[in-house]
């Protein structure tokens, strides 16, 4: 894992050393580099860590594999996703009212303006939802299998 935040940062250190010196990002693939490395150090640190389980919110989920605290983890995933989803789609919906708002009209749609907008929204919305959910249903799940097995060897 320290492997992972070592090379994120001198990815990062790399990336702005490039911008100090020519002004611009000539190599983007540095950038992509340090957000892997910390987004798989971020995992990695889920699932292994030391520390009880956490939503998005900072509270602590159960872990336990009865249904009860199954069903309270599964309500935390559902709301972790709706919230991240909706973070998404705000910054997408300004990234189009701030940046290049014809970015969709040459798409073979027969919806156009505003209305695609919306369309693409609501379409982001339901698609990130699903897709955070289901990651982290598989990194909470892992998570929490992990904390229990640790929680089991130290009894």
């Amino acid at each position: 894992m320290v492997a992972l935040f070592v090379a994120g940062l001198a990815a990062l250190g790399f990336t702005a050393w490039d911008y100090l010196a020519h002004k611009s990002v000539t190599q983007p693939a540095a950038l992509v580099v340090a957000l892997v490395a910390w987004g798989l150090f971020y995992l990695f640190y889920q699932v292994f860590g030391g520390e009880t389980p956490k939503d998005l919110l900072g509270r602590e989920r159960p872990t336990g594999s009865n249904p009860a605290d199954r069903a309270a983890r599964m309500r935390s995933y559902a709301v972790d996703a709706l919230l991240l989803a909706g973070a998404m789609t705000a910054l997408t919906l300004g990234a189009f009212a701030f940046g290049d708002s014809t970015l969709l009209d040459g798409l073979p749609l027969p919806i156009s303006g505003p209305a695609l907008v919306a369309a693409a929204s609501v379409v982001s919305f339901l698609a990130s939802a699903a897709i955070f959910f289901v990651l982290d249903l598989a990194i909470g799940e892992a998570s929490a299998k992990a904390h229990e097995r640790r929680f089991a060897g130290e009894e």
